[in-house]
This record gives C-alpha cells, sequence and structure tokens, in this order.
C-alpha cells in the first residue's frame, strides 16, 4: 500500500513540478544576471555576468560588419561560408580584438589572383599606420603613398610581385586590404575605391 501511495505522489510531482529546458543565453540574460549580482553585492560575478554581455554585443557587431562587406568588387567575389572573425571582452568592447576577414577571388580558390579585406578592432598597427600618415620623414624612401578617401587618409603599399597592401585608420579601428597578382596599383585601388569605406565605417559606428 505504502508503495502504491508512493508512486501516486511521484507522479503528482511530475505534474506540478515545472519542466525544465535547456537554452542557450542572450545577451538579456547576461544584463539581467549582472544586476542581479550587483544587488546581491555579488562583484566579481557582476563582472563576469557584464563581460559575457560585451562578447554577446561583439557578436552583433561582428554581424553588423559582415552585412556591410561587399559580396563582389571589381569582378572579384566574396566566398562568404569562409569568413574568419572573432572577437572577445577581455580589454573591452575592441580591446579584446573584434576582427572579421573575407577574401575575395576572380576564381575559385584562385591564390595568384585575390584580395583579403581585413577589418579589425583595436589592432596594434594603427598607432604606427597614423604614426606614418602623419609624419612625412616615415614616408620618404619607402614607396608608400598617402591616398586620400573622401575626409579620410589611408597608406597604399608596393609589396612588390603585383601584391599591394591598402590600410585606412578610424578612430579605434584598421581597414585593411592585401592584394595579390595585381598588374599595377591602379588596378588594385580599384579594388579599394569599390569597397564602401564609409558603410564600413558605419556599422564600426565611426
Amino acid at each position: 500500500m505504502k508503495t502504491i501511495v508512493k508512486f501516486f505522489g511521484l507522479m503528482m510531482l511530475l505534474f506540478v513540478v515545472p519542466s525544465i529546458f535547456a537554452q542557450e543565453m542572450t545577451l538579456q540574460d547576461f544584463m539581467d544576471e549582472a544586476d542581479q549580482n550587483l544587488k546581491s553585492k555579488n562583484y566579481r560575478e557582476a563582472v563576469n555576468s557584464l563581460q559575457m554581455a560585451i562578447n554577446e554585443i561583439n557578436k552583433l557587431m561582428i554581424d553588423q560588419v559582415r552585412e556591410s562587406m561587399p559580396t563582389e568588387v571589381d569582378g572579384y567575389k566574396a566566398k562568404e561560408g569562409d569568413d574568419e572573425s572573432s572577437g572577445t571582452s577581455a580589454m573591452g568592447m575592441f580591446g579584446g580584438g573584434l576582427s572579421v576577414e573575407r577574401n575575395y577571388y576572380k576564381s575559385p580558390n584562385d591564390w595568384d589572383n585575390y584580395f583579403k579585406l581585413s577589418v579589425m578592432g583595436n589592432s596594434p598597427l594603427l598607432a604606427s599606420v597614423n604614426m606614418m600618415l602623419s609624419n612625412s620623414m616615415y614616408l620618404s624612401g619607402t614607396g608608400n603613398k598617402v591616398i586620400k578617401i573622401g575626409t579620410r587618409k589611408g597608406l597604399l603599399s608596393d609589396e612588390g610581385d603585383g601584391a599591394f597592401k591598402f590600410q585606412l585608420p578610424l578612430s579605434n579601428s584598421l581597414i585593411s586590404i592585401d592584394g595579390y597578382g595585381f598588374a599595377s596599383s591602379g588596378d588594385f585601388m580599384k579594388i579599394v575605391n569599390g569597397i564602401g569605406m564609409e558603410k564600413l565605417a558605419a556599422a564600426l559606428g565611426e
């Protein structure tokens, strides 16, 4: 008799106790968690929750940057499935190294003639590019050229053997284009002008 009572008791609990489902935490979940930790003065966990929230914001920004990247430029087509991206909150929204890279090919996987578009947050190269653009002494004898796009200035470098690099520093980010197999700097600049720099800058909030 006791066994039957226990059985029915367990059955009742199954109906009373709500089911627990596994689900992915969202940005709002982490924000709410941080708020609760602050209210309970659990500051260490509050910091961790906020860092997780920043990671989620970085993911949103990465998606926004991807959407602002062109799918084709002057006959070079993007291979969007091969996008490389990263973003962590270790040093702040961009300090963790938010970056998105995409390759563009004339022919699929033709590594002799393609270019790579990179968008990097808080890049260590940002300071050096700005220094070269602001001081002619660093440009003399290097073969680098200052290129103006709208109100912004970028740096064009001839790497030799048909390879060129263009770097455009923003306030906190660096847009870089590496081209390979180009006949001239003029051909490479067609790519640079077709990227849509202002659209990328807007996606980065700059």
